[in-house]
């Protein structure tokens, strides 16, 4: 019998902006491609991008459509309500902004520290 994949959720909201976070989510997500096929990957995308972001990366990855904006509060029950439905083993969030009631497994980026140090 096979054994179960493990089921890795990407949170690629920011991907198409025109800040930074989106060009390292982009390929961050170009290079997931690559990868052997012991992981599931869906990607949480913000509704009005889901045919652009199909067309760039294809069928490799499963697609949650989400409509809440960035830091809101409407966010932070869409997200959640999404990764307690998708059941991840892992999250992965690009970004600081997760949902603060989440108590899965997951990792945070943060990007640009070194302005803190300099």
């Amino acid at each position: 019998m096979a054994k179960p994949l493990k089921t890795i959720v990407f949170d690629a909201r920011m991907y198409g902006l025109s800040v930074g976070i989106s060009r390292y989510i982009k390929n961050l997500l170009v290079s997931f491609k690559g990868i052997n096929k012991e992981f599931s990957f869906k990607l949480l995308v913000r509704k009005k991008d889901l045919a652009q972001i199909k067309k760039e990366l294809g069928n490799f990855y499963e697609y949650y459509p989400l409509e809440s904006v960035h830091y809101s509060l409407r966010e932070q029950g869409e997200v959640r309500r999404a990764l307690v439905r998708l059941k991840p083993d892992l999250v992965h969030f690009p970004h600081f902004n997760l949902p603060i009631l989440y108590w899965g497994k997951y990792v945070v980026t943060i990007h640009d520290l070194i302005k803190h140090f300099h």
